[in-house]
This record gives C-alpha cells, structure tokens and sequence, in this order.
C-alpha cells in the first residue's frame, strides 16, 4: 500500500470502530481536514481507494485545525465528525475538551510507531521537522557570526535581523 493511503487507513481504520451503530449501518465516514491541495488529493486520491477497499462512503469536510476543533465543540452534544485530522496543537486541544474517544485496539493500531502515540486519544499522522536557514553570503559580506543553534537567535546581535514568516 502507498505510504499516504497507509496513513489514510491508519487513521481511518482506527476510528472506524468509534462511528456509532446507526452511522455503521449508513457505511457513511465524515472526515474533517485540511482544505485546499490537502483536500484535493484526498478526494482524488484517497478517499476512492479506500471506499473501494473498504466499502464504506467518506463524506470529508474541509477546514483548517482551529475550524475543526470549533466544529468539535459545537456539535459536542451530537458529533457529525468521525474523524477529524488536526495539526498537533489543536489536537492537545480537541483532546482536553473530551472531544476524541481512544482508538479502539486494532492490528492496525497495535502496528502505530510509539512516536505517533499522541496521548491514549489520538495519533499522529505526519510529522515534520523545524529548522532556520539564513543567506550566508549576507552574513559573510555584513562580517557577521552564523547563528549555530536555535539559543544563538536570543543573542542581541541578531536583533533586527531575524524574521520569521507565517506558514
């Protein structure tokens, strides 16, 4: 299986048993995620593949993590996520407020990296690595020090030249 439909089925797999009897009987999943590209590729990528393999129909909501854990929220008394697929913050947040359920203990679960393990309620499903780059050709014609660590950037002498863009 592709390492993307993989982690689809994962994260799918996993929640399937959380869907309550008559939402099981309706064979109908609804995926809250990301919009956009993310979006795109699931509905032409993933989702057919999966309701295919798994004969279930996914009706995927977009919207980004903090739109989601507030539709968490407001349909608290009567969820119509099944599962919501959240950045790592919004998760810790989602999960406080009693909105995630534990994943049922599955082969597929039993098979989920420690790493990914984010509490008893939830589990990751990507994750990425933060770093800083600078134009080093700026800092040798300025006669400056390259920054070696993240502590470096608090050293005053960077003040003014630091920028960090949204993502």
């Amino acid at each position: 299986m592709k390492r993307s439909s993989y982690a689809l089925a994962t994260t799918l797999l996993c929640a399937i048993p959380l869907a309550s009897p008559v939402q099981a009987q309706q064979k109908t999943l609804t995926v809250g995620g990301y919009g956009g590209s993310f979006e795109t590729l699931m509905k032409e990528l993933l989702i057919p593949e999966f309701e295919k393999t798994h004969d279930v129909k996914i009706a995927f909501v977009p919207g980004n993590s903090t739109e989601n854990v507030a539709r968490l929220q407001a349909q608290k008394s009567a969820q119509e996520l099944d599962v919501v697929l959240l950045d790592d913050g919004p998760m810790y947040q989602a999960d406080a407020l009693g909105a995630c359920a534990p994943p049922v203990d599955t082969p597929v679960k039993r098979d989920v990296y420690d790493l990914a393990r984010m509490g008893k309620n939830a589990i990751g499903i990507g994750f990425v690595a933060t770093g800083f780059t600078y134009n080093k050709d700026w800092f040798a014609r300025e006669g400056r020090d390259v920054p070696k660590s993240w502590r470096d950037l608090k050293d005053p002498k960077y003040d003014q030249i630091l920028s960090i863009p949204s993502i």
